[in-house]
């Protein structure tokens, strides 16, 4: 399927979310190891799973983008983390980290999806395993950083549902990323009782 590359400022959720699908596709198909492509492949299955919960490709009548026609905060914010996505799987910045050296104990500067940012120590890799760790240190990042935009994006799932008394229950798939669950579980507040029903995490 092709994108339109039109106005910027006409960008629908459901074109961009394609967009990051594409951009997983060209990941995909440029791996090099059977390591990255099983990585990106979970990476992209997370990322699907939640466009399809959250129904980004549905016709317009009942798409994400016709039910947040009211909230353009919460489009701004899923159109950010879309871009931390698109960015993230770019060549130049695949390239970037790819050649990096990071020198021993250099502070980075990292942001969680566009969180709070914090110093993170990353050590230089030992001359024996200095072969094997650009692609490890890519794989790591990446993962950080994907990994935590679609957390985000899993809890913004949560946020709307939770905010919608007449939203219907949608099963998660437990073979998805370990990361988003723990931290996008349902407040403890939430309007519905949910005693004896089992967490998303435990199924």
């Amino acid at each position: 399927m092709e994108l339109n590359q039109g106005d910027e400022t006409s960008l629908t959720l459901a074109r961009h979310a394609l967009r990051c699908m594409t951009a997983f596709d060209r990941f995909l198909a440029a791996a090099q190891t059977r390591q990255r492509f099983i990585f990106m492949q979970r990476k992209k299955n997370n990322f699907f799973y939640w466009a399809t919960a959250m129904k980004v490709f549905e016709p317009p009548e009942v798409s994400l983008d016709h039910r947040l026609r009211d909230s353009p905060a919460m489009v701004e914010k899923i159109h950010q983390l879309f871009d931390v996505i698109l960015y993230t799987l770019t060549p130049v910045s695949a390239h970037t980290l790819q050649s990096e050296e990071p020198p021993t104990t250099k502070k980075r500067r990292l942001s969680e999806s566009g969180r709070a940012e914090f110093d993170r120590k990353i050590e230089e890799p030992s001359n024996t395993n200095r072969g094997r760790d650009k692609c490890d240190i890519t794989l790591a990042q990446m993962d950080f950083t994907i990994g935590g935009t679609v957390a985000s994006l899993w809890r913004l799932f949560y946020d709307l549902r939770l905010s919608n008394d007449s939203a219907e229950a949608i099963p998660l798939n437990p073979s998805l990323d370990k990361g988003w669950s723990s931290s996008s579980k349902p407040h403890s507040n939430q309007r519905h009782n949910t005693c004896g029903k089992k967490s998303p995490s435990s199924i």
